[in-house]
């Protein structure tokens, strides 16, 4: 996986997931949620394409950096 801040990951995980991405520590959860694979079919339906795959990133703040932003309030 690569980055805009030029730093890139190996994604080990091969069946299709998504990421939440730590913008404060760069920590990557994996998710699946099945319901946006309907996304697919519509831009499909939308555009005339052929989709073959898409990719999704969420940014926040994983847990752990979520306690500690609240200890430093």
């Amino acid at each position: 996986m690569n980055y805009g801040d030029a730093s890139s990951r190996f994604d080990f995980t091969t069946e299709p997931h998504y990421h939440a991405i730590c913008q404060k520590c760069g920590k990557i959860a994996d998710f699946y949620y099945p319901g946006l694979e309907d996304v697919e079919m519509a831009a499909s339906k939308l555009t005339g394409y052929q989709i073959n795959n898409h990719r999704l990133e969420v940014y926040g703040l994983c847990p752990e950096c979520q306690v500690k932003e609240e200890e430093t309030k």
